[in-house]
């Protein structure tokens, strides 16, 4: 019980339970002693205008029931059940009451009712937070009553009626109950009783005592507060999830990302597959406790999320996608929620505060259920696991949980016994910006149907102002198809690269170091030349082979002037033309073609098979052999044109014969090709059923560090719209790995 006095200990208040609780305040002032000299008005009546004078002494008390407060000003927040209670006694009164032209002079022992109100529901707020006269009962009682009537003339009417009386009513159902008394007259008393139905017959005009009429046609209805902060609870669950799921990637003792959890996933596929499964398991309960209030989130508009208290958290984190065979990332994921987090929380004073939010603290309870965030595009890697705002929760249970709502006018507590519910934030695969469930509170004892207001469950009251907080990170594409986060667009560059080069390295070997078969054995190099035009002019040789079969063992094929090898090993057979265009001499040294151009050299394949075969490219560093790229053609079918772009040779004016990395690939036809891909330690299995693709190594007329045409991988075409050849691609660097070449006058021109 609490005082909280006013006016000098004339008028007080006193709290009868505990605030943030439900409880009673009773308002009293006792024997206060009015005097009107002057006729004051009463409003009017029936047409008419009342006035009141004369003096009495009235005592004065009003009790109200709801949730207590911790402001003075506004002590009580009202609730389903909550009631008012007036209790007013006038005594000594010596009253004149004018009414029309005519007035009543009253005197009275004691003149006293009680009125009981009850709440109506709000249809802004859909609680009850406003009293009804339309659920107003009451009582009246009068003692030692007499007065006199006088007409307009001042002329006494009526006088000398002494008497007692009681009554009671209902304006719920609009119905007056009998008026029971006592009257005296000359001294003798007398019992008296006044029907319902004689009040009715009377009550024509001013007196409605119409029984059982409709008082509230609105439709609105009025939950208990419990109820809606219990929603408030469900509705904050979502934005507090996204939270937890950050702590429980950071958290490095017994989270998902630590050692004792991410160390030990449970996978299923084959590595390469895109069928692969990764789950780790927080086994033991882990504790996130952060017992002082910790920002842990800001968001785009600088606002802050702050937390403080404890949960345990047991669950799995299940992941879909290609498995790598990398033991830090076994799977990437495919699809932007490709993630699902079962956990079971048991909350011990977590208080969780985010923009736009109720404030609340989860005092206890246990709440389990499926989670599935939804990941952005990164497009730096070209992976969907760029976290964002946005998520959607399936199968939510809430049971015995306590929780404190943090209002204007202070705390609140309250249980509920269980809730379900499922909704998304932001926008997801399954849903946008809404929830839906149910709950069984402490008041009501029935299960509540959600969303209890008018706003169709939203869960972000203004959604766009939750997508520009939430959307500010750079190289980040939100809301990505689900194509693009499938992975298959970034490995279809790699698979395109390593294509590429391939047939660059295997058609240079069979062109510059194959000396059985290639375009540098003798048999070809000189019976198999063939020569278009005449000394002295421009003119074209042509070199052709056979089906010329290529076994290697690990043979490093070439290093650049940085130290980055590529090594090749496997089997190829190739069989085309070697075309060259240039001047044509004839001398003392014998007949010869001098290259005018940059591009004058082409190989045509006719056909190219790869069986087995593998490329690695590797960078050397102090210690050890740092590995780039790993690619394996286990078996595919090529055709199409190399062009390798050459340098200009100082040592002779004119002529373009110095080897360089350049070069141009032109219609390179891909049938029934199965590739293995080695990228960063992941491990990817791709079958090319059929393709054609273009593209330039470095950069050359125009042209640079492109691929482009289109693959149908694992079922599905890719369009390659002039993605990088080399993401990491930077001209100078590229310079750099052929400046030292023997001759070169200089690096290629890139227009």
């Amino acid at each position: 019980m609490r005082d909280r006095d006013r006016a000098a200990g004339r008028f007080s208040a006193r709290d009868y339970g505990l605030p943030g609780e439900k409880g009673d305040v009773l308002w009293q002032r006792e024997s206060c002693r009015v005097q009107l000299p002057y006729p004051i008005s009463l409003g009017h009546k029936c047409g008419e205008e009342r006035f009141l004078s004369g003096a009495f002494t009235i005592s004065f008390q009003k009790r109200e029931s709801g949730w207590l407060t911790q402001n003075g000003n506004h002590r009580l927040l009202l609730d389903a059940d909550s009631e008012a209670i007036f209790d007013i006694q006038l005594t000594n009164a010596d009253i004149l009451i004018g009414r029309g032209e005519a007035s009543f002079a009253l005197t009275a022992e004691s003149l006293a009712w009680t009125t009981r109100m009850g709440s109506e529901p709000n249809d802004a707020s859909m609680m009850c937070d406003t009293f009804s006269e339309d659920t107003r009962q009451g009582e009246a009682r009068i003692r030692g009553l007499s007065y006199e009537g006088f007409d307009s003339n001042g002329s006494v009417r009526s006088k000398g009626l002494n008497f007692n009386f009681q009554s009671a009513w209902n304006a719920k159902n609009k119905s007056l109950s009998e008026v029971d008394g006592q009257w005296a007259q000359n001294g003798e008393w007398n019992d008296f009783r006044v029907s319902a139905s004689w009040l009715q017959n009377q009550g024509a005009g001013c007196v409605d005592v119409r029984p059982n009429q409709p008082v509230n046609n609105t439709g609105a209805v009025c939950h208990y507060r419990d109820a809606h902060w219990a929603q408030d609870a469900i509705r904050t669950s979502f934005p507090m999830m996204q939270t937890l799921l950050t702590l429980l990637e950071r958290n490095p003792a017994c989270g998902f990302g630590s050692a004792n959890v991410s160390d030990h996933p449970a996978i299923t596929g084959e590595v390469g597959s895109t069928e692969g499964v990764v789950t780790y398991e927080i086994q033991a309960p882990c504790l996130i406790d952060l017992r002082d209030a910790t920002p842990v989130e800001e968001n785009c508009h600088g606002e802050t999320t702050e937390v403080s208290g404890g949960i345990w958290v047991t669950g799995t984190k299940t992941t879909r996608g290609w498995v790598t065979g990398n033991p830090s990332q076994p799977v990437i994921p495919i699809g932007t929620q490709a993630t699902t987090y079962h956990l079971e929380l048991q909350f011990d004073d977590f208080h969780y505060e985010t923009p736009h939010f109720p404030t609340i603290t989860y005092r206890s309870g246990v709440l389990s259920g499926d989670i599935a965030p939804t990941f952005g595009l990164n497009q730096t890697t070209g992976i969907c696991d760029a976290g964002t705002a946005s998520l959607s929760m399936e199968n939510m249970i809430w049971h015995d949980a306590t929780i404190s709502v943090h209002e204007a006018e202070g705390a609140f507590h309250t249980q509920f016994r269980e809730a379900a519910f499922q909704g998304s934030r932001g926008a997801t695969q399954k849903g946008t910006n809404s929830f839906h469930g149910s709950v069984r509170t402490s008041d009501s004892g029935n299960e509540i149907y959600l969303p209890l207001d008018d706003k169709r469950g939203h869960i972000d009251n203004r959604f766009l102002r939750f997508q520009d907080s939430a959307q500010c990170v750079p190289f980040v594409t939100y809301e990505p198809s689900e194509e693009q986060c499938d992975y298959l667009n970034v490995l279809a560059q790699k698979a395109g690269q390593a294509i590429l080069e391939s047939v660059a390295h295997a058609t240079q070997y069979v062109q510059n170091d194959n000396l059985i078969c290639g375009f540098s054995a003798p048999d070809v190099a000189g019976d198999a030349m063939e020569t278009e035009g005449q000394p002295g002019e421009v003119g074209r040789r042509s070199w052709k082979t056979g089906a010329c079969e290529n076994n290697l063992d690990t043979l490093v094929v070439s290093e650049d002037c940085t130290g980055n090898q590529v090594l090749l090993a496997g089997g190829f057979e190739f069989q085309g033309q070697m075309l060259e265009e240039g001047l044509l001499v004839s001398d003392q040294e014998g007949s010869r073609l001098i290259a005018q151009e940059h591009d004058a050299l082409t190989l045509e394949i006719g056909h190219l098979s790869f069986h087995d075969f593998e490329l690695v490219s590797r960078a050397s560093s102090a210690q050890e052999w740092i590995l780039f790229d790993r690619f394996e053609i286990h078996h595919g079918e090529l055709q199409g044109k190399y062009r390798p772009i050459r340098g200009a040779n100082a040592e002779e004016a004119g002529q373009y014969d110095v080897h360089t990395p350049v070069a141009q690939f032109e219609k390179i036809d891909v049938q029934n090709t199965q590739l293995q891909l080695e990228l960063n330690g992941n491990v990817f299995q791709m079958v090319v059923t059929e393709g054609m693709l273009g593209g330039t190594r470095g950069a050359f007329d125009g042209s640079a560090n492109e691929i482009f045409g289109r693959l149908l991988i694992n079922g599905r075409w890719v369009q390659l719209n002039h993605v990088p050849y080399d993401t990491s691609f930077e001209q100078e660097s590229f310079d750099a790995t052929y400046v030292c070449e023997p001759n070169l006058l200089d690096t290629i021109p890139k227009d």
